[in-house]
């Protein structure tokens, strides 16, 4: 009872104090307002005595370790000797309703709590914290945020300038307000079972190219409806133009929604604005979750978690991009600025599937070859991954001499592990399964050779026994023969609709399961690799359907109820650029198509598209299929990097489906999958898939038992 007694008067000491504490703090205070804000809201959420007297140390301790000290040391005294008094008026004062004295465990530790977190709204900054919801009736909410200086709010059409300010970007999520115009709503969805108590403890990360921020990463208390309190971020602009944050919300590691602000920086206040500097300040969703987040899935993800979330960005004055790296539990592990900008990557991308296509075509009429012709282009793809991988992600490249030490991203990743990636670009697609993480030189016929023990040696750096030979190639240094890959195509393009469906982790299918094979005639292995198929599992518990023209293919697609569409047809562009999936003898079907059609996938079916080029798309492509069928309801797609052989076409489709059948998730699937045909028949060219959806995604019901 004495306990709750001292930690409501600590509270309500630091309440009252909060303007010295500031003026004390100086340049200091934002980044110690961010910590004691994380310690309030972790009080509020604590479970017991023990777990609350830790947290009141931890916060004291702040205290005293601040330019604050002397203030603090007198809230200690005055809560000692008793001489703090909660007025009935006063900010505690109205969440206990009579004081402090005689308060009843366990109801203390409530009201201790609820304490907490109104003084945690007060922290950052210490008065106006809470953002009032606008007038009107109860709406969705949303990722918000407004420029301010001090307490005042910037108006949206003045821009900020070098010598105005100090600036700070306030966040919060709740009803509509402040920059840019209502988009996509918070997916409230993807959080609502995780509520154990009134509010769910998120992350919140700005980031930026262009601007500085101060404590970048810091918690947000999420209440189940109504407006959430701010977080605020200082904001330091460095020089006049168009200038960007990044705002990441996460749960977990997951992350939930991203939003873009936009400012036009001026050198000085009232400088006169050019035309292009409208909207003055712009905001608009770029990321927002539509793949399952239930406690079930999210139980999954803790078996197996994403231990790297990578998200991107892009410069607004120099088409750089930059890359954000979280780990599944939130925790912030840096921040990469690579060398790349939209038109290195497009030329980047085009050599890489340049040299894959060269491995599909040295391999062509066959499933495997020699150990010299597996050196040969394992080597190729190994150079030109290494450099991809040196220019997208320096930090993890651990190029000392070139970069700061704070561009360094130190992440312990192992065999196996899940790598999620947010969409590079608009148009989704990278293959990320091609970075390689060893250094290798460049491939000479007489000097690169193979790890000749790489199918018997464990999966980790230091298996291998030519670790740190850079003429050896090791297949373990690719990521695609390392980790899971998952894609998820939730981009948001600005003035997007939002979307009505989600990506699952589960396909609900029944028994039979409903296979829909969509072919060209034009194939020579059509036949035998629909035999293939049909030969994993007998016909009462799958029921395959063969459509070979455009109209038949419309008719499944509009009237769809398969569990898996599967399309083993021809894929290219035309000369618009829209790309095409060709079945029967010649109907293209492409993307026009398809939106003339009004498809919704309702079953939620996996879509595996093995023809040339499915998913062989750069930032300047105007349209993709992975990301239309995602978004009229597919649980995911499964894609090709660049045009693929028939062989190996119906070869890999039999040994996923081998394992998607037996309930085996389709990020692991593919993964298994590529090291079959690797360790099996030395085929290199498994690389060439691609997953977009939920690595966790599984059929309901096994197929094959």
């Amino acid at each position: 009872m004495e306990k709750h007694k001292t930690a409501m008067l600590l509270l309500e000491g630091i309440n009252q104090s909060g303007g010295q504490i500031i003026e004390m703090l100086g340049d200091t205070g934002p980044e110690f307002q961010g910590r004691m804000a994380g310690i309030l809201d972790q009080i509020s959420i604590a479970e017991d005595d023990e777990e609350l007297d830790l947290l009141l140390g931890e916060l004291v301790s702040l205290g005293m370790e601040s330019e604050a000290a002397p203030v603090f040391g007198e809230i200690v005294a005055t809560v000692e000797d008793g001489s703090i008094v909660i007025s009935g008026d006063s900010l505690l004062g109205n969440v206990i309703e009579g004081g402090v004295i005689d308060l009843p465990p366990p109801r203390g530790v409530d009201e201790i709590r609820a304490a907490a977190a109104e003084l945690s709204r007060r922290v950052a900054p210490w008065e106006e914290a809470l953002i009032d919801a606008p007038p009107g009736e109860p709406g969705p909410r949303y990722l918000n945020a407004g420029l301010y200086v001090g307490s005042e709010m910037v108006p949206v059409d003045e821009p900020p300038s070098l010598d105005g300010g100090p600036y700070q970007l306030v966040v919060n999520v709740g009803r509509r307000w402040g920059i840019g115009r209502p988009d996509v709503p918070f997916p409230e969805e993807s959080l609502t079972d995780y509520y154990s108590g009134p509010v769910l403890e998120v992350d919140l990360v700005a980031r930026s190219l262009d601007v500085g921020i101060d404590v970048p990463m810091q918690p947000l208390l999420l209440p189940q409806e109504d407006n959430s309190p701010v977080v605020v971020f200082g904001l330091t602009f460095r020089r006049p133009g168009r200038k960007a944050v990044d705002v990441d919300l996460l749960y977990r590691g997951n992350l939930i929604q991203s939003r873009r602000f936009e400012f036009e920086v001026t050198a000085h206040a009232g400088d006169e604005l050019p035309e292009s500097a409208w909207p003055v300040q712009d905001g608009y969703t770029t990321f927002t979750r539509i793949t399952e987040l239930t406690p079930d899935s999210l139980a999954r993800l803790d078996e197996n978690p994403r231990r790297l979330t990578i998200v991107a960005e892009r410069s607004l004055d120099s088409n750089r991009i930059g890359l954000r790296f979280y780990d599944n539990t939130g925790i912030d592990l840096g921040f990469l600025q690579s060398a790349l900008s939209g038109e290195s990557i497009t030329n980047m991308l085009g050599a890489l599937r340049g040299r894959l296509l060269t491995t599909m075509t040295a391999y062509a009429g066959s499933v495997g070859s020699t150990k010299a012709v597996l050196t040969k282009h394992l080597g190729q793809l190994a150079a030109a991954g290494r450099r991809f991988y040196l220019a997208l992600l320096p930090g993890m490249a651990g190029q000392e001499d070139t970069f700061d030490e704070g561009q360094r991203l130190e992440v312990e990743l192992e065999p196996g592990d899940v790598i999620q990636v947010a969409p590079l670009s608009a148009q989704l697609s990278v293959p990320w399964e091609l970075l390689y993480e060893r250094k290798i030189e460049e491939y000479r016929e007489d000097r690169i050779s193979l790890c000749e023990s790489f199918s018997d040696h464990g999966p980790n750096a230091e298996d291998c026994p030519h670790h740190g030979d850079a003429t050896v190639v090791c297949p373990h240094g690719f990521w695609g023969y390392r980790y899971v890959i998952e894609q998820l195509p939730c981009r948001v393009d600005p003035g997007e609709e939002e979307r009505s469906f989600t990506l699952p982790f589960q396909i609900p299918n029944g028994l039979p399961s409903r296979f829909s094979a969509n072919v060209s005639t034009r194939l020579a292995q059509t036949e035998a690799g629909l035999e293939s198929l049909r030969g994993l599992v007998g016909e009462d518990r799958l029921e395959m359907e063969r459509f070979e023209s455009l109209e038949q293919v419309r008719a499944e697609l509009v009237d769809q109820a398969a569990d898996i569409l599967y399309f083993y047809a021809h894929g290219g562009v035309d000369d618009f650029g829209s790309p095409y999936l060709e079945v029967g003898e010649s109907d293209q079907i492409k993307l026009i198509d398809l939106d003339a059609w009004d498809i919704r996938l309702d079953n939620q079916p996996l879509i595996f598209l093995n023809a040339c080029d499915s998913a062989d798309y750069a930032p300047d492509s105007f349209e993709n299929l992975i990301k239309y069928f995602c978004g009229v309801g597919a649980a995911g797609v499964v894609g090709t990097q660049c045009e693929v052989r028939e062989l190996l076409a119906t070869t890999f489709a039999a040994e996923f489906f081998k394992r998607f059948f037996r309930q085996v998730p389709a990020g692991e699937a593919l993964y298994d999958t590529r090291l079959t045909l690797l360790n099996d028949h030395l085929d290199p060219r498994g690389l060439t898939y691609s997953l977009f959806s939920a690595a966790d995604v599984r059929l309901a019901q096994p197929i094959i038992e």
